[in-house]
């Protein structure tokens, strides 16, 4: 970790010198939900609340304090997904509890004006470490298991870094086509009302091409894959295959998204367990190397998502693939 390592090994630190004294439990000027696709089946790692409401079947309805000052957000509303870049000073929580228990809290910590000023920390609310009402920094390099005798697991540091960086806003689930909805809390409604960004985009932009099937297959992917297989210059740990499976802004047919001409029908090219050859073959959801990613657990060649991540989503399972099945067959 390399600035600050003093200054945020406890979270009062961070929490008062970012609301000027107010308690930690505080932060910020309110939470931002995202419209409920992001994957969250995660064996040991449930996440009932991260600040949060999370469905028993893992679709998570993220709700996550946020502060905003003293920056503001560049919205990058072109040909693009319309990521929010994050100003400088901006620092964004996001708080796990289980069952009543406070578990751990992480910061992504926007510290200065360059690209990949970021920091990564989580904080563990260790009932044992002697500091009431405060938390420790969680160890960067192994992170923590099984917290506070539940199945919630601290990821560590490098964890962070591969999947925050492979965006370059290195915030995941706070773009604009996420945040287009109308829940309690930030969203690009209030985002647009505050004047919190840079440029205003147009609301018809943001909206996901197609029926409620489709918006629900193509929105969950966009959150959970879409990270990754994108075309941002952001991490390039993806495999060297142009599937993209991250929506853009101003789409406005299903056969224009990038999910559509680089993955339906498309052949694998290096992916055939089982006989399987299509990234997404049309009307064949067990034929689908998506759909079978998204089935595997420990087995690291395959499954998907490829770290955190110890149980299969179902509902994920059963959202991609009630669109697969309408599709047109593949050849």
């Amino acid at each position: 970790m390399p600035l600050f390592k003093g200054f945020v090994s406890r979270i009062g630190r961070v929490g008062r010198d970012c609301r000027s004294g107010a308690p930690v439990s505080a932060f910020g000027h309110g939470p931002f939900h995202f419209d409920g696709f992001e994957w969250d089946a995660r064996a040991r790692r449930r996440r009932p609340s991260v600040r949060t409401v999370v469905s028993a079947l893992g679709r998570r309805s993220s709700e996550s304090p946020v502060d905003l000052s003293p920056a503001r957000i560049e919205n990058r509303h072109d040909d693009e997904y319309g990521p929010l870049v994050i100003f400088g000073g901006t620092k964004l929580w996001k708080e796990f509890d289980l069952n009543g228990k406070r578990l751990e809290t992480r910061l992504v910590w926007k510290y200065g004006a360059g690209p990949d000023d970021v920091l990564y920390v989580s904080y563990w609310w260790n009932p044992e470490a002697g500091i009431p009402n405060d938390a420790k920094i969680a160890d960067p390099i192994l992170g923590e298991q099984d917290v506070i005798g539940t199945t919630h697991d601290i990821p560590a540091e490098q964890d962070c870094e591969t999947c925050h960086n492979s965006i370059e806003e290195h915030v995941l689930g706070f773009g604009a086509i996420e945040l287009n909805h109308t829940s309690p809390g930030a969203n690009i409604h209030t985002l647009i009302e505050a004047g919190t960004l840079t440029t205003n985009p147009s609301l018809t932009d943001l909206a996901i091409p197609g029926n409620a099937t489709v918006q629900a297959a193509l929105g969950y992917l966009h959150a959970n894959c879409g990270n990754c297989h994108s075309r941002s210059p952001g991490f390039s740990g993806v495999p060297a295959m142009p599937m993209y499976l991250r929506l853009s802004v101003g789409t406005r047919t299903v056969q224009e998204t990038d999910t559509y001409t680089t993955a339906v029908n498309q052949p694998t090219t290096d992916f055939t367990p089982n006989g399987i050859t299509y990234r997404i073959a049309g009307q064949a959801p067990a034929a689908s190397c998506v759909t079978y990613s998204m089935e595997q657990r420990n087995d690291s060649r395959y499954e998907m998502p490829p770290l955190a991540s110890n149980v299969v989503d179902d509902a994920g399972v059963a959202t991609v693939s009630a669109w697969i099945t309408t599709l047109p067959k593949a050849p």
